[in-house]
């Protein structure tokens, strides 16, 4: 038994959108016996080629399905050394769903008696193109003094993918354009986007503003000849988008207005700085104070962070500003007392950095701004809420006074004076006495250092601030103001107490071991009764 001999007629053919286009196939049986032949058109496009959309008409069986894509495959008898025919009819849709191009395809006869007797020919169907291309910019408009953003978006309705070049233009020439990119492939019903900056080639000080318009064209890349048609009318594989850039005057009338007054202000206040007569001290001196300096920015949390200062004498107060991301520009201040040293910053983020500066004030009068102090807050695993890296630097988490208390230790003594709250602020002083605790109640001093050592003061703060971020609140407190303090201790010393008092000296106990290491050169908690 021998293959069969098939034969298209003619081996390409045209066919648009929505039309029919028809060839002719002949089966010649080159045996012996009379052959059974089914027929099939196959092609390597998945469902989106000429198979999807080919009907088989045969002479025979005409009762058997031949719709388009139908899995059922009609058949031809054919006598030994004879030919048939049979016609296949091609009807491709006029949707997106049907691409356009030239496709190969092949018609595939089997041998009903046995399937490996077969032959497949193969021959090319064009489908013509159908092109539906739209295109608008986002904003339509856009407005301001020397350039406008846009966003182009081309959406493909056609049934091929369209590559096009994207140019702008407007018919003053006022405008200078940054396409990007200038080239994009549309897919077959999808869309593409492109960035579109426009800008004024003759910007105005004052004036009105001006409505400039502009066009966006997209060209097929590479070129082709335009269709022939009525001028005017829409290219649909030549879409365009209207835009315009509304030009707005350097200089408005409020601008120039609220100038005109700051400039009026500025020589009104350095004329009235110079001649008004200088008072006798810190209340009535007009002299600017000095400008403070403030110490590096220490790292007590993720949420945190410390500021100190040296005083500055003769001033009436502090203005502490914290600055925005990557500029000079203050987006907060903070007016604070003459007797303020510290300050700590609650509420930041994580992994951020901040800065401040620092300006002393002596009544309305304000020094120029410190140097910069920046810090970065400490990161916070994002799996177990916890600091990444343990916070850094002696920063107290009070506000600190420093007329009669000497620094963060007066910021302590003044809180003491609060009856065992948790201090905030300090005034100076001689700090707290041993009345402000209620009658019987101990008090746990969790580290112990003595006055007169060397950074004793700074660490006790750090201790403080690594405690702090454990969630444990606690106070510096003096010996010296503390009459039942002093025999335990027998030197003047500084300790670090827990902010609260306890019933019993088992609960003070109990409460303050967990919190020591080995850094106390004393027992490890002293516990006192600061009234007995």
């Amino acid at each position: 038994m021998a293959d069969p001999v098939v034969t298209i007629t003619p081996t390409h053919v045209s066919v648009p959108p929505g039309g029919q286009a028809r060839i002719s196939v002949a089966i010649t049986n080159p045996g012996q016996i009379v052959e059974g032949y089914a027929v099939e058109v196959i092609d390597e496009l998945d469902g989106a080629g000429p198979a999807a959309y080919a009907q088989v008409i045969a002479g025979e069986n005409p009762d058997a399905p031949t719709q388009p894509g139908s899995p059922v495959r009609p058949t031809v008898s054919v006598y030994p050394q004879q030919k048939t025919e049979v016609v296949i009819v091609f009807t491709p849709g006029s949707g997106p769903e049907v691409p356009g191009g030239t496709f190969v395809y092949g018609v595939r006869v089997t041998s009903t008696v046995d399937p490996a007797i077969r032959a497949v020919a193969e021959a090319e169907l064009e489908v013509g193109q159908v092109h539906g291309l739209t295109a608008k910019l986002i904003p339509v408009t856009s407005s301001g003094r020397w350039q406008g953003r846009h966003v182009v978006e081309i959406s493909n309705w056609g049934n091929s993918a369209a590559r096009l070049k994207l140019t702008a233009a407007d018919p003053d020439q006022a405008l200078g354009y940054l396409v990007r990119p200038d080239v994009v492939d549309v897919p077959l019903g999808g869309t593409a986007t492109a960035r579109v900056h426009v800008r004024t080639k003759s910007p105005r000080l004052r004036g009105q503003p001006s409505r400039l318009p502009f066009t966006v064209t997209c060209e097929p890349d590479p070129p082709t000849s335009r269709p022939d048609g009525p001028p005017g009318l829409p290219d649909p594989g030549r879409p365009m988008a209207d835009g315009a850039f509304n030009q707005k005057p350097i200089l408005s009338k409020g601008v120039v207005a609220v100038a005109t007054l700051a400039v009026v202000g500025l020589i009104a206040g350095g004329v009235y700085a110079f001649t008004r007569p200088s008072g006798g001290g810190p209340g009535g001196s007009t002299a600017i104070p000095a400008t403070p300096r403030l110490d590096p920015v220490t790292v007590t949390g993720p949420n945190e962070l410390g500021l100190r200062w040296s005083a500055v004498a003769d001033v009436t107060g502090y203005e502490l500003w914290q600055l925005a991301d990557g500029s000079d520009a203050p987006v907060d201040a903070l007016t604070l007392g003459s007797d303020i040293r510290a300050r700590q910053i609650k509420d930041l983020r994580p992994a951020q950095e901040y800065c401040f500066q620092l300006l002393s004030v002596r009544d309305k009068v304000k020094s120029p701004p410190s140097e910069k102090a920046c810090a970065v807050t400490a990161a916070v695993d994002d799996a177990t809420g916890s600091p990444t890296t343990e916070p850094s630097g002696s920063g107290s988490p009070t506000e600190s006074a420093g007329a009669g208390g000497g620094g963060a230790e007066g910021g302590a003594g003044g809180g003491a004076g609060g009856g065992g709250g948790s201090p905030t602020s300090g005034t100076g002083g001689n700090g707290g006495t041993a009345t402000d605790f209620p009658k019987g109640a101990w008090l746990a001093l969790v580290y112990v250092r003595p006055s007169n050592a060397p950074g004793a003061e700074d660490g006790l703060l750090q201790l403080q601030s690594a405690l702090a971020a454990k969630n444990v609140t606690t106070r510096l407190v003096k010996s010296t103001d503390y009459p039942n303090l002093a025999p335990k201790l027998q030197q003047p010393s500084l300790a670090l107490a827990i902010d609260q008092t306890f019933d019993t000296r088992e609960n003070a106990t109990d409460t303050c071991k967990p919190l020591r290491d080995d850094q106390a050169p004393l027992e490890d908690c002293l516990i006192v009764q600061p009234n007995p």
